[in-house]
């Protein structure tokens, strides 16, 4: 212990006497990268992993750390300052593939350019002469000109948020001046063999937002926001409630429509009613999902995992699909060899990968928003 304490000691007497060191002088200087005109929009990003952050501007990256090093990414086409601004109006870096290269979305001006992402090609074919990044097609056009790049769907992949208003040019500036004032996202979707999309999906058509658009969790603090449009819902409603109940009015013709249900809710129904239907809106839908996994303390762990293990499989997951209680899309893709044509009707399985593309799944709120949804959702059904 004395041994200690002097050690400690030791070492914070040193320290005792320093003061803060004293702010150095900041300054900028101006470099001039070129005097071409081939951009609206640059970023930064140490494109050829040596360290040094570079600087893409249209279709030229510029080496770090001094920025005189100039490598291709696609094609250069010259641009007319006095015309149009460029084909390259905004640049977005990520790692959209997963390879763990920096690559780049490139999105030109919206009445004229298609979006497109480019593909790092590594280090070495990166500086070469004749470098060409492989092109990847994003969308015919991406509309606004504040676009957002950030997760909105909670995977880890970037996604782009953006929208159109009316009149964005005047009323005769654009193609349709009076068109639909909409927000939309591009949803990227990464594949197992690493291919990309960009899936697009309409959010909103009255907002009309091209410019200063935001995100944001929900959380306790914003929960209320959403009080008098649940409300209202709950007034314009027949019922409120659980499934048996949802699925006798459906097969009674007491209601027509069930919002939040799907095939886990209208399946059974089918034989009796093929006219009774569902989808998910243009709009979106929440994806519900299930867990299972053997409980800590099991005294038959290796029975438990087997049983698992069989639940997930496409023999498993096509049992479940098609259980007496209600049905529900398999987890297991495979399970669709397992599943009678007559079963894959019913489920819409043709049509699952459309409908996964405007699904997300449903989100998992902090404890004090957790609450919040719950005592909202109770004087919801009050009242």
């Amino acid at each position: 212990n004395t041994l200690r304490a002097t050690l400690c000691a030791a070492l914070a007497f040193p320290f005792a006497g320093l003061a803060a060191p004293a702010p150095r002088p900041v300054s900028f200087q101006k470099q001039t990268l070129t005097t071409e005109y081939w951009s609206d929009g640059l970023n930064a990003a140490d494109l050829n992993a040596d360290g040094h952050v570079d600087i893409i501007s249209g279709p030229f990256w510029y080496a770090g750390p001094d920025f005189k090093p100039r490598y291709t990414v696609y094609a250069p086409e010259p641009q007319e300052l006095e015309k149009n601004p460029t084909n390259s109006m905004f640049t977005f870096v990520a790692d959209f593939n997963g390879d763990g290269r920096p690559d780049l979305l490139i999105l030109g001006r919206v009445l004229h350019h298609s979006a497109y992402w480019y593909e790092n090609p590594g280090a070495a074919a990166a500086i070469a002469p004749d470098a060409r990044w492989k092109k990847h097609f994003v969308a015919q056009r991406v509309f606004g000109e504040s676009p957002l790049f950030t997760d909105v769907d909670g995977d880890g992949l970037p996604d782009v948020i953006t929208g159109k208003r009316r009149w964005a040019h005047g009323p005769t500036g654009d193609a349709e001046p009076n068109g639909t004032p909409y927000i939309s996202a591009f949803l990227l979707r990464r594949a197992a063999d690493k291919s990309v999309s960009y899936v697009p999906r309409r959010l909103d058509d009255q907002g009309g937002i091209g410019t200063q658009l935001v995100t944001a969790d929900i959380n306790a603090e914003s929960l209320p926001k959403l009080k008098d449009p649940l409300m209202a819902l709950r007034k314009a409603s027949k019922q409120v409630s659980d499934v048996v109940s949802a699925q006798t009015a459906l097969a009674t013709g007491e209601v027509d429509i069930v919002v939040g249900g799907g095939e886990w809710l209208t399946a059974v129904l089918a034989a009796d009613n093929p006219n009774l239907d569902w989808t998910i809106p243009k709009q979106g839908g929440l994806r519900w999902a299930q867990s299972i996994g053997v409980v800590a303390g099991s005294t038959q762990p290796d029975l438990a995992l087997e049983f698992v293990k069989y639940i997930v499989s496409p023999e498993g997951q096509a049992r479940l699909a098609t259980a007496s209680c209600y049905w529900g899309m398999p987890a297991n893709a495979k399970a669709g060899d397992a599943l009678s044509a007559e079963a894959k009707a019913v489920l819409r399985w043709d049509q699952q990968p459309d409908f996964l593309t405007r699904a997300q799944l449903y989100p998992i709120p902090d404890a004090a928003t957790d609450t919040a949804m719950q005592d909202m959702w109770t004087e919801m059904l009050n009242q």
